[in-house]
């Protein structure tokens, strides 16, 4: 009798997993994102896909089978971006870490879906697909000059920007008298021609939906003399920086003593003080004092370092900021733009420069130099490096003003034409003083004259 290999063979058979309904029994995949999915621009995103355990992974016979008893080879992770599920590309800013995709220095270009799946050698050779996760680029606030304390009379520019749309935003603020949106506002951009002390408050950005970006601090000074950060906020193990600004010179003052939380921590021969390696120890109230004047107490928040799963830092911020040497510049001033890394606090070896979103300059130092300025050099400027990039800084141009001499004989010219404008001021007042006392004069010799004509009479009587 042959033998019949039927049975075999269907016994066989029953082993193979079914392949209609075989995505059904897959092991899931499912997709976490860290800090959110509502990123600032210049963070750092972390995508994680999880696989859960496969160990009841069911065949066409019914049986469950625990593979993890028998081997677990690792999984390869697929990234997937967009509704064309185009897979992701490593790069620069895209780099995965076994199970965790990072993204770093978010642009408006990383909105969009995301989702992931695993495959390997051995059965189970995929996971189904995750469901997807969108990441929504949300608007920063962004304030120029970059700083949190500013001169009155100065101007200031606010616009909301996340580098790919932000219509429908617009800057509010908070101040002493209310809550409104920013005076002389135009669009999603608010311009401030001088300051005042009542400007001072808390600025944001809102959607017409509600959303609102990180809020800022702003401080009007009325001042000679204000408190400027390298970097704020500070990160753990960064170097910290204060300058003691005047208002005449915008340049740190020779001599100053800084102050943390009213107690005198430093006195130093120029107007800076440099804190290396920063920790939570050091957030507090700061403030500055000179012969020439006190500057505002300004708190300093120090945020804890985070690290991603490869080990390196993580910031919440982008790492890269655009620094002027001056600011406001002079016509015929010198002006440096410097492109500075958060880890170094020294320009880069290579940056882009731009204005108003045209390449200007490329360098190999970091810097760039504009010798003698003019009115055609205001603008939006900002730096691109292989580290990411910074965010936009309005650069304003001051007229120059008059030598001494000319100052002198324009203020003679005002000081002249106020006692005239005094005096054609008070001529209708002196006019009607002068014809009162003259008909009051007229009506005293009329009365004097009446007695003496009354004597005359009476002594002709008398006669």
């Amino acid at each position: 009798m042959g033998f019949n290999a039927l049975p075999l063979i269907l016994l066989l058979m029953s082993f193979i997993p079914i392949q209609s309904g075989l995505t059904k029994d897959l092991p899931k995949s499912s997709l976490t994102v860290t800090p959110d999915s509502h990123v600032f621009t210049g963070e750092t995103v972390n995508l994680k896909c999880v696989i859960e355990d496969y160990s009841k992974w069911r065949w066409r016979n019914g049986l469950l089978y625990d593979w993890r008893n028998i081997w677990t080879p690792e999984w390869r992770y697929e990234w997937y971006e967009g509704t064309d599920s185009v897979m992701s590309q490593t790069s620069e800013r895209y780099t995965v870490n076994k199970d965790t995709l990072t993204i770093r220095g978010a642009t408006g270009s990383d909105q969009g879906q995301y989702w992931c799946r695993g495959q390997r050698d051995e059965r189970p050779k995929s996971s189904q697909l995750s469901s997807a996760i969108s990441l929504i680029m949300m608007v920063s606030l962004v304030v120029s000059p970059s700083r949190s304390q500013h001169f009155s009379s100065d101007s200031l520019f606010l616009s909301c920007e996340d580098q790919s749309n932000s219509a429908g935003w617009t800057v509010r603020r908070h101040t002493v008298r209310n809550t409104e949106d920013c005076s002389k506002q135009t669009g999603s951009t608010c311009r401030i021609v001088s300051l005042n002390t009542s400007d001072t408050g808390v600025y944001w950005c809102q959607s017409e939906s509600g959303e609102k970006s990180h809020p800022q601090n702003i401080t009007v000074h009325d001042g000679d003399v204000i408190l400027l950060s390298s970097v704020d906020p500070v990160i753990e193990g960064d170097t910290l920086t204060l300058h003691c600004l005047h208002r005449s010179t915008n340049s740190s003052i020779l001599r100053a003593d800084f102050f943390k939380d009213g107690s005198l921590i430093q006195n130093q021969t120029k107007g800076e003080m440099n804190i290396t390696n920063v920790s939570k120890s050091h957030e507090g109230f700061y403030y500055c004092k000179t012969e020439r004047g006190q500057s505002l107490h300004s708190w300093i928040s120090v945020r804890e370092k985070k690290e991603n799963n490869t080990g390196s830092e993580q910031h919440r911020d982008g790492d890269v900021i655009l620094v002027s040497s001056v600011d406001p510049v002079i016509e015929g001033d010198t002006l440096t733009l410097h492109c500075l890394h958060r880890s170094t606090n020294s320009s880069i070896l290579r940056a882009d420069f731009y204005k108003d979103g045209s390449l200007v300059q490329n360098q190999t130092t970091g810097e760039m130099n504009i010798i003698t300025v003019s009115k055609s050099h205001e603008g939006f400027y900002y730096c691109k490096t292989e580290r990411g990039q910074s965010l936009h800084s309005w650069i304003s141009v001051r007229e120059k003003k008059e030598n001494y001499t000319g100052s002198e004989q324009h203020g003679a010219q005002i000081s002249v034409f106020n006692i005239l404008t005094f005096l054609l001021a008070a001529c209708p007042y002196l006019l009607c003083t002068v014809v009162l006392l003259l008909k009051c004069y007229r009506a005293r010799d009329t009365s004097t004259e009446d007695q003496n004509q009354y004597a005359v009479t009476e002594e002709e009587t008398s006669i």
